[in-house]
């Protein structure tokens, strides 16, 4: 038993360090996340985007991590998901992306209709143009995927 340890150390240490660095970078996101809901508590209003964009940065990282520790054990296996993990990173940086730019755009118009509010002037003409643009937004997003 303490052979099969001895031959196979250096993969149980590269699995081991691949691990330790999953759980930081978990750590670190939702580090980042905690600390951007405090900090644009009272501007973001609606969390839902940037939930979204912390669950998709975690799957990354455990995709990542599946695949660094299958390449020591399955090396067919790995050289297969190679090709699809790139277009699976591809279809996560897009929609990352999309969500940013339809959240910054959603928090923009309702800041106009806010505006007008404020003004006593009709806001109807924003309220749908608001929902048109992040529609659009989303749409374009699904085309790149």
């Amino acid at each position: 038993m303490s052979a099969f340890f001895e031959t196979n150390k250096t993969e149980f240490l590269y699995a081991l360090l691949v691990l330790c660095g999953f759980v930081l970078l978990r750590f670190l996101t939702n580090y980042i996340y905690k600390f951007l809901v405090k900090k644009y508590n009272k501007k973001l209003g609606d969390r839902a985007s940037l939930k979204l964009i912390r669950r998709i940065v975690n799957a990354i990282w455990l995709t990542m991590a599946f695949m660094a520790i299958s390449s020591l054990f399955f090396i067919e296996f790995y050289e297969k998901i190679q090709n699809n993990f790139k277009f699976l990173l591809y279809m996560a940086l897009v929609a990352i992306v999309t969500i940013v730019i339809a959240s910054s755009v959603n928090i923009w118009f309702r800041k106009k209709v806010e505006l007008k509010v404020s003004l006593e002037q009709d806001p109807t003409v924003f309220k749908f143009l608001r929902y048109v643009a992040v529609s659009l937004v989303y749409l374009i997003g699904a085309m790149f995927i």
